[in-house]
C-alpha cells in the first residue's frame, strides 16, 4: 500500500547532535577495545593452539599403539588363553577409576560438563591436576577397550592448557575465560584435524559468558592446533574414505529426511540412558566400586576376545560403515552391541568421550537404514558412504545438539564437500526432532544431573 508519510532515515531519528556524537565515540571505542584484545589474544592464541596440538598428537600416538597392540593380541590368542584379557581390561579400569576418583574427580567422563560448569560459575580449573589424570586416566580406560573416545579428553585438556597459560602468564579474569574457551576450541580440532568444526564447537556448545574476542582467539588456536596435527601426524583426512562419493541424487532427499527422524528418536534413548545409568552407576561405597570394576573388565574381555573389533573406541567401524561394507546383520547386531558398551563404557566413571563412539553408532545406523531403503527402492541410485556419513551427523546433532558443528566435521573427516545436502537435511532433521520431543543435550543432562549429586 501506498503511503505519503515522510521516510524517517533509522540511524539517529531524533537524536540531538551530541546524542549522534555520542554515539559514534562509543561505536569507534568499541572498535578500539576490540582491536586491542585481538591484538593481545593473537600470539597467545598462537602458544595455546601449539601446545593443545602437542599434547592432542602424544595423546593419539600413545592411545594408537596400544589398541593396535591389544587388537593384534586378541587376535593371535583365540583360544583360552584370550580370556586373560578379562584380567588385563579389569586392572586398567580399575586403575583409570582410581586415578579419576582419588585424585581428580572433575577429570571423569568428557570433562565438557565440567568445562560448561566452569564457563558458566566463573571457578577456576584445577590444570595441574587435569592434564596429567586426564591423560593417564584416559590412556588405560580406552587402552582396556572401553568404548570410549579421545576427543573428549581432548577437548578438556585444550581447555587445561589455556588455563594454565592464563595463570601463568597473568592474564586478567576476561582474557583466562577466553583462552579456556580457545583450548577447547583448539582441542576438538586436533582430535579431528578440522579446526572449523572446532570453532563452531564453541559457538554452539560453550557460548556461555563469552567475551567477543574469544571466538577470534579460538579460531587462531584451532587452525593452529591443526596445522601442529598435521605437520605430525600427515595431511590426511582422519578417516580415509579411499574415494570421491557419488554426489547423492535429491530424490534420496526424503530417505536423509527419515534418517534424521530416526536419529532424533535415537538420541533420546541414548540421552535418557547415558544419564540414567551414569547416576545408577555413582556409587560411593568402594566395594561397589570394585564390583562395577569388575564386571566392567569382564564383559569388555569377552567381548573382546570374542571379536576384537568391537570394543574400543570405534574408528574402525566408522571406517568400515564409511565404504559401506557389512550385511543387514552385522550391522543390527553390532549396533546393538555397541550402544549398550557405549553407554556403559561411559557410566563407569573413567576419563573418556563419547564422540567417536556415537560416530561409531551414527555410522553403523546410517549404513543399516540405507541398506533396507535399498532393499525397498532397488531401482533408485544411492551411496553407501552418504548414508554412513549422514547418520554420524544426525546422530551427533541429535544427541549434543550441534547441528552445524555435526555437518562440518563430518565434511573434514572425509574431506567430501560432496556430501553436504545429505549431512544437512539428516543432522536439522534430527535437532529438531530432539527438540520437539523435549530431549535435552546430552552434555546438559549430564551437567544437572552432576550438580544434583553434588547437592545431595
Amino acid at each position: 500500500m501506498a503511503t505519503d508519510e515522510p521516510i524517517t532515515p533509522l540511524a539517529g531519528a531524533g537524536a540531538t547532535p551530541a546524542e549522534r556524537a555520542d554515539a559514534v565515540a562509543s561505536v569507534e571505542e568499541h572498535g578500539e577495545q576490540m582491536l586491542r584484545q585481538r591484538s593481545r589474544l593473537f600470539p597467545q592464541a598462537l602458544i595455546v593452539g601449539a601446545l593443545v596440538g602437542a599434547v592432542s598428537v602424544a595423546f593419539r600416538l600413545v592411545l594408537e599403539a596400544s589398541q593396535a597392540y591389544r587388537t593384534s593380541w586378541l587376535e593371535e590368542h583365540r583360544d583360552w588363553t584370550g580370556v586373560l584379557w578379562i584380567v588385563v581390561a579389569t586392572v586398567l579400569i580399575g586403575v583409570a577409576l582410581w586415578l579419576v576418583r582419588a585424585l581428580c574427580p572433575e577429570a571423569a567422563g568428557s570433562g565438557i560438563p565440567h568445562l560448561k560448569m566452569v564457563l558458566q560459575g566463573d571457578f577456576r580449573i584445577r590444570w595441574a591436576r587435569i592434564l596429567p589424570i586426564k591423560f593417564l586416566s584416559g590412556l588405560f580406560a580406552i587402552a582396556s577397550g572401553l568404548a570410549l573416545g579421545r576427543e573428549g579428553p581432548t577437548i578438556q585438556m585444550g581447555a587445561a592448557l589455556g588455563a594454565m597459560f592464563g595463570d601463568l602468564t597473568g592474564r586478567s579474569s576476561e582474557e583466562r575465560r577466553a583462552l579456556l574457551v580457545t583450548g577447547s576450541g583448539a582441542g576438538l580440532a586436533a582430535a579431528f584435524n578440522a579446526p572449523l568444526a572446532g570453532i563452531l564447537f564453541v559457538l554452539e556448545e560453550l557460548r556461555i559468558n563469552m567475551p567477543d574476542s574469544a571466538f577470534f582467539a579460538a579460531l587462531v588456536a584451532s587452525i593452529t592446533a591443526d596445522i601442529v596435527t598435521r605437520a605430525l601426524m600427515g595431511q590426511m583426512p582422519v578417516i580415509d574414505v579411499g574415494r570421491a562419493p557419488t554426489i547423492p541424487s535429491l530424490v534420496d532427499l526424503p530417505f536423509f529426511l527419515f534418517l534424521g527422524l530416526i536419529a532424533g528418536l535415537v538420541s533420546g534413548l541414548y540421552n535418557g540412558s547415558l544419564t540414567w545409568l551414569t547416576r545408577v552407576l555413582a556409587f560411593r561405597s568402594n566395594w561397589l566400586q570394585a564390583a562395577k570394576v569388575a564386571v566392567a573388565g569382564m564383559v569388555i574381555g569377552v567381548v573382546g576376545w570374542t571379536d576384537p573389533h568391537l570394543i574400543g573406541g570405534g574408528d574402525a567401524l566408522s571406517d568400515r560403515t564409511l565404504s559401506g561394507n557389512g550385511t543387514i546383520a552385522w550391522l543390527s547386531r553390532t549396533l546393538l552391541v555397541r550402544f549398550f558398551l557405549s553407554i556403559g563404557s561411559y557410566a563407569i566413571g573413567t576419563a573418556g568421550g563419547i564422540f567417536a563412539p556415537l560416530l561409531a553408532l551414527g555410522g553403523l545406523m546410517g549404513l543399516l537404514l540405507g541398506k533396507l531403503f535399498v532393499g525397498f527402492f532397488p531401482d533408485m541410485p544411492h551411496e553407501p558412504m552418504a548414508f554412513a556419513a549422514a547418520g554420524m551427523a544426525a546422530l551427533f546433532a541429535g544427541v549434543v545438539r550441534c547441528p552445524l558443528a555435526g555437518i562440518v566435521l563430518m565434511i573434514e573427516m572425509t574431506g567430501h564437500y560432496e556430501l553436504v545436502i545429505p549431512l544437512t537435511v539428516a543432522a536439522y532433521t534430527a535437532t529438531f526432532t530432539a527438540d520437539q520431543l523435549r530431549i535435552k543435550p546430552v552434555y546438559d543432562a549430564l551437567l544437572e544431573d552432576m550438580l544434583q549429586r553434588e547437592k545431595s
